[in-house]
């Protein structure tokens, strides 16, 4: 029986492939950098990539290490924890019909420190504010936070109220201090994220 010419010809190839990976895998485990003049500049970028990759891996490792802001703070069912301090999220009801999840701050003994926080961003806020010890921007994010509370809760008030009305113009006065509610509690809403 003849062997096909061009499938003596695969099957060499593939042993001389298998023989040129054997050789590269032992010239790498000597030291040596094996990559062909063709792919040697694309070996270079991923070389220069992984480099960089590897430094700022390193350096938030460091700063993660030294600074407790930067940890990354770990949630576990409703609540979310980061240095000594806790969030806990919870439902609680605006209105009859309307849920919503507030924030409670506690230290690592339970006792609460802030309660009925309305918004996550201030609740997380306040936590890296009480990390770094600057009581001054917590008490604001707070006054701020309760102001937004205030005004969504009568924003849902006034949806909930517009939805039992049947006179036409009640309805509308209604569904209009529901929109002012929101376009302040909105306001106050930039106000904390600016001071994040």
């Amino acid at each position: 029986m003849s062997i096909d010419p061009e499938m003596l010809k695969i099957l060499q190839n593939l042993e001389n492939a298998q023989q040129i990976h054997e050789d590269k895998k032992q010239a790498r485990v000597e030291g040596k950098e094996v990559v062909s003049e063709s792919s040697q500049e694309m070996y270079n970028i991923l070389k220069r990539l992984e480099d960089a990759t590897t430094k700022a891996s390193e350096r938030v490792l460091n700063e993660r290490d030294s600074n407790p802001v930067v940890a990354v703070a770990m949630k576990k069912d409703s609540t979310v924890t980061m240095g000594q301090y806790h969030v806990v999220m919870e439902k609680r009801n605006l209105t009859q019909k309307y849920v919503k999840t507030y924030y409670d701050i506690t230290d690592s003994t339970s006792n609460i420190i802030h309660k009925d926080i309305a918004l996550f961003e201030t609740a997380m806020a306040v936590l890296k504010n009480l990390i770094n010890n600057r009581k001054d921007k917590v008490s604001k994010l707070i006054e701020l936070d309760c102001r937004y509370a205030n005004y969504l809760a009568e924003a849902a008030y006034h949806k909930e109220r517009s939805n039992t009305l049947t006179e036409s113009i009640k309805k509308d006065v209604a569904i209009a201090k529901q929109g002012s509610a929101m376009d302040k509690a909105s306001y106050i809403k930039k106000q904390i994220k600016a001071l994040i």
